[in-house]
């Protein structure tokens, strides 16, 4: 699945290259507070993100507890 399709079939504004919020219990190893992660690509039905500052890619899934930006 694209991240277009993704996209759509999720209804997430979720494009490569934004910004996102994590909230949940993945985030424990962070300091339990949002952390902050760059959406580099899809994988099937999930989102693949970086979280600044590491070289790992990691595999979410684009409505579970995943904040996106305000529209502006």
């Amino acid at each position: 699945m694209s991240i277009e399709n993704l996209r759509n079939y999720y209804n997430v504004p979720a494009k490569v290259g934004m910004y996102i919020e994590l909230t949940d219990n993945f985030c424990a190893s962070k300091g339990d507070k949002p952390w902050t992660a760059k959406i580099v690509g899809s994988d099937g039905q999930y989102l693949r993100i970086r979280f600044e500052g590491e070289s790992r890619i990691y595999t979410v899934h684009p409505t579970w507890n995943v904040k996106y930006p305000e529209k502006t």
